[in-house]
């Protein structure tokens, strides 16, 4: 089950936010992200925050959506998403990324980007190209990874108009 995330699931969703960013692989945030610098990054800033469920009720991911770029630029979204390491590779991220492909339109929006996809990070690019987003840019070496130094970083879309 995927729902609206409220304040009462913040920290079930801030252990997930920490075990993600604390591998300096996948996201931009710092591993030294604060729980409050979190809450205002994960639940204010985007328009809709979600949580998916498992069995028991209890959350094993989270994602938000938001306007890609204020004004004029507003008609297309992008997403953030990350998984509770115990539920990798059981079908949560292509769950959660269905379930935004189907909120964006209704939000009205026109268009989805995945404007930092981490290169390395094989298993999300090969998710985003099966859910139909397609590679249209690269920029070098822009992401500082904890492992492999500075990788590429791929600018992905999908339109939501067809």
């Amino acid at each position: 089950m995927i729902r609206e995330a409220t304040d009462q699931d913040f920290d079930a969703i801030w252990f997930i936010f920490q075990s993600v960013v604390k591998t300096g692989t996948s996201y931009v945030y710092s591993p030294h992200t604060t729980k409050d610098e979190a809450y205002r990054i994960w639940m204010t800033l985007p328009k809709k925050t979600f949580v998916m469920l498992d069995d028991q009720g209890s959350i094993v991911g989270t994602y938000y959506i938001k306007q890609n770029r204020p004004d004029l630029g507003s008609h297309i979204c992008r997403c953030g998403y990350m998984v509770h390491p115990d539920a990798r590779r059981q079908g949560v991220g292509e769950a959660m990324c269905q379930h935004s492909l189907t909120m964006a339109p209704q939000l009205g929006f026109r268009g989805m980007q995945l404007t930092y996809v981490v290169s390395t990070n094989t298993a999300s690019v090969n998710l985003w190209k099966k859910m139909g987003f397609k590679e249209v840019g690269r920029v070098p070496n822009a992401y500082q990874h904890a492992e492999f130094g500075d990788v590429d970083v791929l600018i992905m879309y999908q339109s939501l108009t067809n």
